[in-house]
């Protein structure tokens, strides 16, 4: 079964078909408006602000636990 070239050459991308097809997902986004992406942002912000405090917190507790048992500095 051999394909004919007219065929063999359909199913070849051209160099810039992968852009074009980029290209044309990239027209079918919805793109948030400022709004919403100042509360994206700002969602973003304070959770990594809750994650550092957490994180740092803890951090202090097992340095001093480890401190009271007598591990470490």
């Amino acid at each position: 079964m051999s394909s004919t070239p007219s065929e063999e050459a359909r199913s070849l991308p051209r160099p810039f078909s992968y852009f074009q097809g980029v290209y044309a997902e990239l027209k079918k986004v919805r793109w948030p408006n400022r709004k919403e992406m100042v509360r994206y942002t700002t969602t973003v912000v304070v959770v990594c602000v809750i994650l550092f405090v957490l994180t740092y917190a803890f951090d202090l507790l097992v340095t001093k636990l480890f401190q009271l048992i007598g591990i470490g500095s």
